[in-house]
């Protein structure tokens, strides 16, 4: 319930015609740590999206899944084709989870892809990122990362992290305060979960844009 009430705080400071336009990107980490979760994680994502109202011109839907940089062939500008967001999804399933973990190359993707969709829109429209990870990214990278993001959130773009479990046990303080300065902050969407079977729970509960 608190996730949800914060979303509904964010959207009664902004338009009151919202949610009928967005672009919305998946970022999911597809890294070596999240193998236990090679199903999950984009069947979370595609249940959510197939309850959104996706249209060229309406809500726009993209997908980044990355590892040591964005995997080309599984990314996707935002889109308006609902049915090929949801194949791409599925077909994520069919791709083994490895390498190591660098948030930073898909964030940097997910402002080009934003820019993309505003230039093909020919207006502005709110912005949401949904990092779906387990925080546990290359130290050499955290700070780029951490830029990347402040500087998104400036631009207006709404950043919400869900957690997974690690995949070699609990999470330890660093990965879960990564996640936490990446997102738009402690009442803008950083949500942890213990247990990973909720996070599609989770996510239905938002009903970003019904």
């Amino acid at each position: 319930m608190r996730t949800l009430l914060l979303i509904f705080i964010i959207f009664s400071s902004s338009v009151q015609a919202q949610c009928l336009k967005a672009d919305i990107l998946f970022v999911l980490d597809w890294s070596g740590s999240e193998d236990s979760n090679r199903v999950y994680i984009p069947m979370a994502a595609y249940d959510f999206a197939k309850n959104l109202n996706v249209g060229p011109s309406t809500v726009r839907v993209g997908v980044i899944p990355f590892n040591s940089a964005p995997i080309p062939q599984r990314c996707l500008v935002p889109s308006g084709d609902k049915e090929l967001v949801e194949k791409l999804l599925l077909s994520m399933i069919t791709m083994w989870p490895n390498g190591s973990t660098n948030i930073s190359s898909s964030m940097a993707l997910a402002s080009v892809y934003f820019e993309a969709s505003k230039r093909e829109r020919g207006e502005d429209v709110p912005r949401f990122l949904f990092l779906i990870s387990d925080g546990n990214e290359e130290i050499i990278y955290r700070a780029q990362t951490l830029a990347l993001a402040d500087r998104m959130k400036a631009d207006g773009t709404h950043i919400w992290c869900i957690s997974t479990p690690n995949a070699f046990g609990l999470y330890n303080g660093m990965e879960r305060r990564h996640l936490m300065d990446i997102s738009s902050g402690p009442r803008e969407g950083y949500y942890v979960e213990q247990y990973y079977a909720h996070i599609q729970e989770e996510l239905m509960r938002l009903e970003l844009c019904p």
